[in-house]
């Protein structure tokens, strides 16, 4: 369990006064916006649990006794980070937040998911997508403001856009009411936009989609996000890729396969046949022998990389199916063709005693 009182260098029986004067201290010091070491983000961190503990009856009872597990405080939760902390407990706003409420903000990247064919990626292609996103209000060009309106300090809080007010030991600061934050009020605001500077619309965009994309590729389309805040930069647009399961084809990477029945004299003399794919012809070569189940691979005339000349291979599976009804002259043929087997191969029962005499010899 960690020493709080010895972080905060003072005695196990010190009064509040004296905690909460240590605390201001050590937090002066090793506070993030005025300490650029490295180890000063954990040091205040340290400093700033301890004295969540030991300003709080309850838990420093509890840490005393040995029954405080540091697991129990959640400093984020308690403060709501570095800035807020040393905010709420001096009174007073880092000029880091300050500055922040007035710098330019880029603006939210949006995702988009877009489902495209096999055929598509295979190729390329061009598609019109409609987004929703916050874009610049036309009407006052992002600033907030009518043509005749005034833009003045607010008189609450001074133009801190923050309100200072004592709640028994303590200093606390809360979001002025009045302007929400900003520090301003705008005497006009623009009535399009209410003064936010941007309004949401729904926008077309072109996506040029590269031959090659694959299941779940993600292409970044530079400003095509919600537009920004105080003359931020737009966001960016993600476009994942789905692609939808083709009937014929399927894709592994670069490779695409594909099934394709022969018949029995096709798989016995071997044959030569062509395909007509995504707008491209090949020519197969069945061997003569080809068993049913056997992959054919064609290198090049696979799926291109993206953005290269290199492709992957095509696989077609030759599936020899058994035909289920015969014309009289297929029939015949079949007969003599089993005929021939039986002359020229031993039968089964042959096969077996073969074995079976080699066994017991």
């Amino acid at each position: 369990m960690k020493d709080y009182y010895a972080i905060l260098g003072v005695d196990r029986d010190a009064s509040f006064e004296e905690i909460k004067k240590a605390y201001r201290k050590l937090a002066l010091k090793y506070h993030p916006d005025r300490n650029p070491s490295p180890e000063a983000e954990e040091k205040f961190k340290e400093i700033s649990e301890a004295y969540a503990v030991l300003s709080d009856p309850e838990k420093r009872r509890r840490y005393d006794s040995g029954g405080f597990d540091s697991m129990d405080i959640d400093f984020e939760d308690l403060f709501g980070g570095f800035g807020s902390i040393f905010d709420v407990f001096f009174g007073g706003g880092s000029k880091r937040n300050y500055r922040d409420r007035y710098s330019p903000r880029r603006g939210n990247d949006l995702q988009y998911t877009l489902q495209i064919t096999l055929e598509e990626s295979f190729k390329g292609t061009v598609k019109e997508i409609e987004i929703e996103r916050y874009d610049i209000c036309e009407h006052c060009q992002g600033r907030g403001l009518d043509a005749n309106s005034k833009v003045t300090t607010c008189p609450n809080c001074g133009g801190r856009g923050s309100v200072v007010y004592q709640q028994g030991f303590f200093t606390m600061k809360t979001t002025c009411s009045r302007c929400n934050g900003s520090g301003t009020i705008i005497s006009n605001p623009c009535k399009f936009c209410g003064g936010k500077g941007r309004i949401l619309r729904r926008k077309r965009v072109k996506i040029k989609i590269p031959a090659g994309v694959d299941n779940g590729d993600t292409l970044r389309i530079q400003r095509e996000g919600e537009a920004g805040i105080n003359g931020g930069d737009y966001g960016d647009l993600y476009v994942v890729i789905s692609i939808k399961e083709d009937r014929i084809f399927s894709r592994k990477g670069q490779d695409l396969f594909l099934e394709i029945p022969i018949t029995f004299s096709q798989a016995a003399l071997g044959d030569k046949i062509r395909i007509k794919y995504f707008g491209e012809e090949v020519e197969i070569n069945i061997p003569p022998g080809i068993q049913s189940g056997d992959l054919i691979e064609v290198k090049g005339k696979g799926f291109p990389e993206v953005g290269k000349d290199k492709r992957g291979s095509l696989f077609v599976k030759a599936i020899v199916k058994t035909p289920k009804k015969l014309s009289q002259e297929m029939k015949k043929l079949f007969e003599q063709l089993s005929e021939l087997e039986k002359k020229e191969q031993p039968s089964l029962w042959e096969k077996l005693k073969n074995v079976f005499v080699k066994k017991s010899v």
